[in-house]
């Protein structure tokens, strides 16, 4: 991510910008160019939102979602992120309006791969960003070193190794996804 603009952007603002395929980001109004992934990256992101998203459509636990999914954390200044993956929990579903462009409904659960150009600070401030606004558990997933850091609402983390297992808590009760199974090569 790169910061475009030292000023402020409001979601007015952000909506008038050009429709030429760039995806952009808010963090406390800075707008932030999200860049296109890897091949690794988005390996990662989608092994572990396929599962997470076929637990929850058998188990009936809500809804998931991809990095085109944006979800507006704050208003003033904005935040509005776009995380590689995200879940709902179907209670909370019920006041997600699917017109809307962006979700003020925040999610339970959210997804994001660290990729090579991103920065500690950037990962850090994402991570704060979603804790802040409710979200319950983060998962930072570093493919480099092949660890997935768990934060929970508590703002406690977890660093998980390939000999672990992810444990959905409360949000995915009775999900478990061996962290060998993000990596490993099909």
């Amino acid at each position: 991510m790169a910061i475009v603009s030292e000023r402020l952007y409001t979601l007015t603002d952000l909506a008038a910008l050009p429709n030429d395929g760039t995806r952009y980001e808010l963090l406390r109004g800075a707008l932030l160019r999200v860049s296109s992934s890897s091949i690794g990256h988005g390996m990662c992101a989608a092994r572990i939102m396929t599962r997470i998203g076929a637990y929850a459509l058998d188990q009936k636990l809500g809804e998931t979602f991809i990095a085109d999914a944006g979800f507006l954390l704050e208003i003033d200044p904005a935040t509005l992120l776009a995380p590689d993956g995200s879940f709902i929990s179907a209670e909370r579903m019920k006041d997600v309006d699917n017109h809307e462009k962006f979700s003020s409904v925040v999610p339970d659960l959210v997804v994001e791969v660290v990729s090579p150009s991103d920065t500690s600070n950037e990962v850090n401030d994402n991570v704060l960003e979603y804790l802040k606004a409710g979200v319950e558990i983060v998962l930072v997933v570093h493919p480099l070193h092949k660890t997935v850091t768990v934060y929970g609402s508590d703002r406690q983390s977890q660093i998980l190794t390939v000999d672990d297992r992810f444990d959905g808590g409360n949000v995915l009760p009775g999900f478990r996804l061996p962290v060998l199974d993000i990596f490993s090569q099909a």
